[in-house]
């Protein structure tokens, strides 16, 4: 909602905020003097969970006092629209778990039937892939916004054409 209503000042000086008082706990957390008591890693794995959580807590706040036409009632649900978000989201996690079992078990296969030593041979342009793609995505994402302004406006040939240049560009890369 708050990306929707083009919020981003709030959104990334929470999110500015929220990173460096991670990376400061977590350097903290790995020195050597580490004020902490116990494994480095689950003071690690607390501040993520924390830093989530309270991303999310300030974004409920700011939607709670700041956002004050937000309606939700019977009449804005619909079991249809429902069921077609959770039939996307279905869709889109076996996507995603099979693609991150695609990713991660092959060095196993090539591992355990050729040897060790041959997974470096697959892992580095596998991962020069994954950057690819990454750099691509980063690309792409900002342009959501820019679909949906077009998609507003009703400008479906704009829309369109948009489309067709940008993915055809994001292909290339």
């Amino acid at each position: 909602f708050l990306m929707g209503m083009q919020r981003h000042y709030f959104l990334n000086a929470l999110r500015v905020v929220l990173a460096i008082t991670q990376a400061v706990l977590i350097y903290s957390a790995f020195s050597p003097t580490h004020p902490w008591p116990g494994a480095s890693l689950v003071w690690l794995a607390l501040f993520t969970a924390g830093s989530t959580f309270l991303e999310s807590l300030g974004e409920l706040i700011w939607l709670k006092f700041r956002e004050t036409s937000i309606a939700i009632g019977r009449r804005h649900f619909s079991l249809t629209t429902m069921k077609e978000l959770n039939t996307f989201g279905l869709k889109s996690m076996a996507l995603m778990f099979a693609s991150r079992i695609q990713n991660e078990s092959i060095p196993i296969v090539i591992g355990w039937v050729l040897s060790a030593g041959q997974v470096p041979y697959f892992a580095i342009p596998n991962r020069l892939i994954q950057y690819t793609l990454g750099f691509s995505w980063a690309l792409g994402f900002p342009l959501s916004s820019h679909f949906s302004h077009l998609d507003g406006k009703g400008d479906l040939a704009a829309m369109r054409e948009a489309w067709f240049t940008t993915t055809r560009f994001l292909q290339f890369v």
